[in-house]
């Protein structure tokens, strides 16, 4: 486990290791603490919906994962993902020609510490400008209310809500 502090964001620590561990000579498990979703760095559902889907156009199709445990929001973080990277001996050639159509789109709004509801207008107000250039639109909702203080009290959860729609074919 290492805590990545409440300065960057976790996607400043996790890009250097998708890049590094590929490559290395045991596979990586590793647990990172902090900011899951800040605006200075890439978040964690984008490499989720985006960068792992792309390393399987590469041949990495087992064993690669990115499991978002707790989402943690600016200013105190407490935020907490699991990373699983294999070894792999070589890489297949991708030609990324053309560039294609939407279809669809898929999200996620997530909120923490905040009423279900603020997340649910967030994902309405998504959908209602959405649906006008593109039918097909559905965008999840990840809600998360920690208690872990006595008798069951926030302690040290910032509030956050944020959504993210990741380019889908």
């Amino acid at each position: 486990m290492h805590d990545c502090g409440c300065v960057r964001g976790l996607g400043y620590f996790i890009e250097p290791l998708l890049a590094i561990a590929l490559f290395a000579k045991s596979d990586l498990t590793v647990t990172l603490r902090g900011l899951t979703n800040v605006g200075s760095d890439i978040g964690v559902d984008i490499l989720r919906s985006v960068t792992m889907p792309l390393f399987k156009k590469f041949g990495l199709e087992d064993g690669m994962r990115l499991q978002i445990v707790r989402r943690g929001a600016p200013p105190t973080g407490r935020g907490e993902v699991i990373l699983n990277i294999p070894t792999v001996r070589s890489l297949r050639t991708v030609h990324l020609t053309d560039p294609g159509r939407v279809k669809r789109v898929r999200g996620v709004a997530y909120g923490t510490k905040v009423s279900s509801q603020i997340v649910n207008r967030l994902v309405d107000a998504a959908r209602m400008v959405l649906s006008h250039y593109i039918p097909d639109v559905w965008i999840y909702t990840d809600v998360s209310f920690e208690k872990d203080g006595p008798a069951g009290v926030f302690e040290n959860v910032t509030a956050g809500i944020g959504i993210c729609s990741p380019p889908s074919g």
